[in-house]
């Protein structure tokens, strides 16, 4: 879905709604998250919100304390 479309700035809208609701973030590594821009957006919310941020590899469980 292009960045500048309708339906990607309602879901963004939706998603911070989620993640503001949500006790931390955590971004899997998976190939490609670095271009996401959805992924970024997540993050600089998160960040802006003093919203925990976990980074995790496909194989590893993060530490939450």
């Amino acid at each position: 879905i292009p960045i500048e479309s309708y339906i990607y700035r309602n879901m963004m809208e939706w998603d911070y709604k989620f993640l503001h609701r949500c006790d931390a973030l955590i971004v899997c590594h998976l190939d490609g998250w670095e271009r996401s821009h959805g992924v970024q957006l997540e993050i600089i919310y998160a960040a802006e919100n003093n919203i925990p941020i976990f980074h995790m590899t496909p194989n590893e469980v993060p530490n939450f304390d």
